[in-house]
């Protein structure tokens, strides 16, 4: 199954099903899709946003909810209903805000996922950056993680179970990854140089938060930099900013 789409779309639809279908709702799941057939509980899978499905998918799950209601307002009105209840995220909730009206969320449907699922990646790739460099000296300690989440709430607006969540998924996707230009290559594909530096930043504030730089960390942190595209001069730059403000010498 092509990973697409985030389940923050089908917990939208399951959630809205829920509250308007009297019958039994969880026959809009059976067959969707060989791998989701197998799961031992696959509406469990499909209301976790840190999932993902394929279009193709998700759009038989609008289909099927539109037939089990009869209404042919359906995608609209869990469009709604999600906003209304906070089942969406902060970024999509704006978005859906922005178009608010049945043209408009038709017309800008596919827009609105795209930029969600972009938001997605970056959250998680962002957060698999800060991990790894928390274990690059062989001990991610409470005050490092602390930090981290820290960073993941204001940075993307982000509530604290929501990070908690991200965290644990950003843990599976470094196990799962072979090389780091799988978070890099996102980082450089959909950030702005300004961007960039800010990261650099925030990886040298996290090292020091024990106030010393372990080779492991230093070689960690360069390797990053030059996958992104950040100049060597520029990587100095920050780290002797960040001692600064740290008031290390």
């Amino acid at each position: 199954m092509k990973k697409e789409t985030s389940c923050i779309n089908s917990r939208a639809i399951l959630d809205y099903m829920k509250a308007h279908y009297q019958g039994d709702y969880s026959v809009i799941l059976d067959d969707l899709h060989p791998e989701i057939n197998a799961l031992p509980d696959p509406e469990n899978f499909l209301r976790d946003p840190h999932n993902w499905i394929s279009c193709h998918v998700a759009s038989t799950l609008y289909k099927r909810a539109r037939l089990l209601l009869d209404d042919e307002m359906t995608a609209f009105n869990i469009a709604r209903y999600a906003f209304e209840n906070a089942s969406l995220g902060y970024a999509q909730r704006i978005i859906v805000k922005t178009f608010w009206s049945i043209k408009k969320v038709i017309k800008n449907a596919q827009r609105i996922n795209d930029k969600w699922n972009r938001n997605k990646k970056i959250e998680i790739v962002a957060c698999a950056l800060f991990i790894e460099m928390a274990k690059a000296d062989g001990e991610f300690t409470e005050d490092e993680r602390k930090f981290i989440i820290t960073e993941m709430k204001s940075t993307f607006n982000l509530d604290d179970e929501y990070v908690n969540n991200l965290m644990l998924h950003a843990e599976q996707k470094i196990k799962e990854s072979v090389s780091l230009y799988e978070f890099t290559g996102i980082i450089n594909a959909t950030f702005t140089n300004e961007e960039k530096i800010n990261l650099i930043e925030n990886l040298w504030k996290l090292i020091y938060k024990d106030e010393k730089l372990n080779q492991y960390e230093d070689h960690l942190i360069k390797r990053i930099a030059a996958t992104i595209n950040i100049e060597h001069k520029q990587i100095i730059n920050s780290k002797l900013w960040v001692k600064q403000q740290l008031g290390l010498t």
